[in-house]
């Protein structure tokens, strides 16, 4: 599967363990550098709709067609996960996203 920085896949995050996520949801792919080291991995990102106050290592994002609603992305609650979770791509975040949000990983991992 190839895969781009910035694309918002729906995920299936089931069946998990403990407090993991237990449900379908969106995502976006945090890099793709993951997948070229070993195809059958990818480093996601979580969204969320509850748009409380965002931190500095969140990124809202509006009014994008591939989203129901604004949302928020979690830079801070990454996962690698099996690539077979991707269900379906459902769009991208724009390139002042992607950046963005390499700029807020940059400072969550240095």
């Amino acid at each position: 599967m190839v895969t781009q920085d910035g694309d918002i896949y729906l995920v299936k995050f089931h069946p998990s363990i403990g407090a993991g996520i237990k449900k379908y949801r969106p995502a976006v792919i945090v890099t793709s550098t993951v997948t070229r080291l070993n195809p059958r991995f990818v480093l996601i990102a979580l969204l969320t709709t509850q748009m409380e106050k965002a931190n500095r290592f969140e990124l809202k994002l509006k009014t994008n067609p591939a989203l129901a609603k604004d949302s928020v992305l979690l830079c801070w609650y990454l996962y690698i996960i099996d690539s077979r979770r991707l269900i379906r791509k459902l769009g991208t975040i724009s390139p002042k996203e992607i950046v963005a949000m390499h700029q807020i990983l940059s400072k969550l991992l240095t």
